[in-house]
């Protein structure tokens, strides 16, 4: 038994289910401003995807959905509860398009058991926006990427997940907001980053992440408020790459990097200097430098110099 209550064992398993089916389940009676009644669920597609599909709603009905707006993309149940809905894609490429978006049925939205044959329109980002009560604890697949160029909010406001994100990154161009109030997440993440302009508020208020970034920030731009109020985060980061970097403001405000982690930042970005000349605001947070290593010193005096708007940190350790 799922945590949810309900039999996943021969969902789970491979025989009897076809990998293209996409697998959910949902709870009719958690609604919010804007969501369907209390015994419905409204699939969140979107005016940009393609569809052609059967849904199997759990309760013994079927439907088939051709495009986004169809009436029968609402389901309404004779019962109100917790539903197991299984959508299956009629060719490869005809469930391209799932965007919750902090709107509709989000917080009705559980957990997957199989991706499947689900595919994201490539620029709309924000999948899983608001979706407070989806936990991941069920995922048995990777959610096909290929192409995804937006990962902006995608898991923004998910409260309760907390699983494997393995996605396919190469195209992806901006992680703004990606776990962003995400504040149960903390799982490994080994992105694809080198396409990526930006990182701002990445993990902002994810404040139960602390886990290695080894990036590639050679494209990066942007990674303001990566980190506001991530108060685990204590990782070293003095690898990235910040030549293209414009916007540093608030990029550790209220995190406390260890003074080991710290020295390896002041000494690391030092050395790339002279960023751009717009970047002039930077917050390490309550980060302390060890003040009887000249080198450190030099290097924490060297990225004062640059950034003359505003500099801040915890002071010596």
């Amino acid at each position: 038994m799922s945590p949810l209550g309900i039999n996943l064992g021969v969902l789970a398993q491979p025989l009897g289910v076809d990998p293209s089916w996409f697998i959910s389940i949902w709870n009719t009676s958690n609604t919010s401003a804007g969501s369907s009644a209390s015994n419905q669920v409204k699939l969140p597609l979107t005016s940009a995807g393609t569809y052609n599909f059967d849904v199997d709603w759990g309760d013994g009905n079927t439907d088939t959905i051709t495009s986004w707006n169809q009436a029968e993309v609402t389901h309404t149940y004779a019962v109100a509860g917790t539903y197991t809905i299984i959508c299956k894609p009629n060719a490869p490429g005809h469930l391209r398009g799932f965007r919750f978006a902090q709107s509709g049925d989000r917080l009705k939205f559980l957990d997957v058991i199989q991706f499947g044959g689900l595919q994201l329109v490539n620029n709309q980002g924000q999948t899983f926006f608001g979706c407070a009560y989806f936990t991941g604890a069920s995922i048995t697949d990777v959610l096909d990427t290929v192409g995804v160029t937006s990962m902006s909010r995608m898991f923004q406001g998910c409260n309760s997940y907390n699983a494997a994100v393995n996605f396919d990154t190469s195209s992806v161009t901006t992680m703004f907001n990606m776990f962003r109030v995400a504040n149960t997440f903390n799982q490994p993440i080994n992105f694809n980053t080198s396409s990526v302009i930006t990182m701002a508020q990445m993990f902002q208020q994810a404040s139960n992440f602390n886990q290695p970034l080894n990036f590639n920030t050679s494209s990066v731009i942007s990674i303001s408020n990566m980190f506001v109020s991530a108060t685990n985060f204590n990782q070293n980061i003095s690898t990235w790459d910040i030549n293209q970097v414009t916007s540093f403001e608030n990029l550790m405000v209220g995190v406390t990097l260890s003074t080991a982690n710290y020295d390896a930042l002041l000494i690391s970005w030092a050395n790339q200097l002279p960023f751009s000349p717009s970047a002039r605001t930077i917050n390490f947070g309550n980060s302390k430098y060890t003040s009887t290593n000249q080198t450190v010193v030099d290097a924490r005096d060297a990225l004062i110099a640059h950034f003359t708007t505003a500099f801040v940190d915890g002071g010596p350790a």
